[in-house]
């Protein structure tokens, strides 16, 4: 669960998330007494967080913070995967039927695809809910839930993360 703690950090705001690290790291250090745990860790510091260098400034890690951090998506019930536009793109692939159609057919796909995202379109301006499975919807209220008391839970650190962890899978 410390592991998959790591994972959780998306859901800490921008600004905690250096120090919430260290203090998970803090503590898979002194669970964890192995190699591979080091490795693991100073992998995430390094592209993730950006290394503390003794005497200057934190280093600029390969993927900013705020590039993958969910915090305030989560709160405004944003979408945090891409798995709807893999969604659209296996869709339109098996519309188009073939991997290199000639320019006519492609353009028949996105006429069909145009019409069929208008009918969307018109579903949900017409009232009719945006459906989710419901283990994601359930998951996704948890993890809400416990993003909003971020303010009341932020005292224990190590808590919030594995609240966030216990609704994470990968």
């Amino acid at each position: 669960m410390l592991m998959r703690s790591i994972a959780a950090l998306a859901f800490v705001p921008e600004i905690d998330v250096p120090q919430a690290f260290y203090n998970l790291e803090a503590e898979i250090r002194n669970n964890y007494n192995n190699n591979s745990i080091d490795v693991v860790l100073d992998y995430f510091e390094d592209n993730y967080i950006g290394r503390l260098q003794r005497g200057r400034p934190r280093g600029i890690p390969t993927f900013p913070i705020s590039i993958w951090n969910m915090f305030d998506r989560t709160d405004e019930e944003l979408p945090r995967t891409n798995n709807h536009i893999e969604g659209w793109h296996n869709r339109f692939n098996q519309n188009v039927g073939s991997a290199h159609p000639t320019l006519w057919k492609f353009i028949e796909s996105l006429q069909r695809e145009e019409s069929m995202v208008r009918a969307e379109i018109a579903q949900v301006l017409g009232g009719h809910p945006v459906t989710q499975k419901k283990k994601y919807a359930d998951c996704a209220r948890r993890v809400k839930n416990i993003v909003i008391a971020y303010p009341v839970r932020r005292a224990n650190m190590l808590g919030y993360l594995r609240s966030i962890a216990h609704n994470l899978s990968f």
